[in-house]
């Protein structure tokens, strides 16, 4: 364990139970934002790595209208 961790179990210690009551409660909060923001983060990261990626609606209409035009122009020249 380290230093830093045992100073902290030694405050514990010290406090009341409803003092740990409290923290157990706020630490509790913090994980449930922290998780949530965590997985927020870990979308984000994988839009930004793939942002290249044409995933739009927009940008898959608008393969469809070229593949459309290629079509209809090979089916003209027959």
């Amino acid at each position: 364990m380290t230093p830093g961790l045992e100073r902290i179990l030694v405050e514990l210690n010290k406090l009341s139970a409803a003092e740990r009551s409290e923290l157990r409660d706020l630490l509790e909060r913090e994980q449930a934002s922290f998780s949530s923001r965590s997985n927020w983060a870990g979308v984000m990261e994988v839009k930004g790595k793939y942002s290249f990626v044409p995933t739009s609606s927009e940008a898959f209409a608008l393969r469809k209208a070229v593949e459309i035009d290629i079509e209809n122009g090979s089916n003209n020249g027959q």
